[in-house]
């Protein structure tokens, strides 16, 4: 039951509720009760299916190891996947940071934001995430530094104008 309890784990317990808590959380953000009514329910369901799948666990053990090995990685890749995909798409949603300079020179204007929404839409909460993350890896921080760290570098660059809401 070892081994597999890790993959369900990570699938049933890690995975479905942190995708179905973003999009439930995007609802709640848009005035939506229904986005805490979709969490509420895909936890009491991962709840139920931990007691229900515990048994086949014990009882198969290795056995369902060996026979569903191939079976097991693909589903874990599809829903790390889909989690990602989730993620990712409500980065420009969630994540509201713009770029507020303008170059003047002569009759010529030019803002910053226009420039870097030509190049790619939602550019920078983008690159500020991957910020986040790749802090992540690095071995003195965690998410409590980071959160405090993105809280002075925020007001920092709101204060000289760079960044805004």
């Amino acid at each position: 039951m070892g081994p597999f309890a890790g993959v369900g784990d990570t699938i049933i317990g890690v995975i479905l509720p942190t995708i179905f808590g973003s999009i439930g959380s995007y609802m709640g953000l848009k005035g939506n009760p229904v986005g805490a009514l979709l969490w509420l329910f895909v936890n009491f369901m991962v709840l139920f299916l931990r007691f229900g799948l515990m048994p086949l666990g014990y009882l198969q053990g290795e056995k369902l190891i060996s026979s569903t090995e191939n079976k097991l990685n693909r589903i874990t890749d599809a829903a790390i996947l889909l989690g990602v995909t989730v993620v990712g798409g409500l980065i420009p949603n969630v994540v509201s940071t713009k770029v507020p300079l303008v170059f003047e020179m002569g009759k010529v204007t030019l803002k910053a934001q226009t420039v870097l929404d030509e190049i790619m839409p939602s550019l920078v909460p983008i690159v500020l995430v991957l910020l986040s993350y790749w802090l992540l890896g690095k071995k003195k921080m965690n998410s409590t530094r980071l959160i405090v760290l993105t809280m002075i570098v925020g007001i920092i660059l709101g204060g000289l104008g760079i960044l805004s809401k």
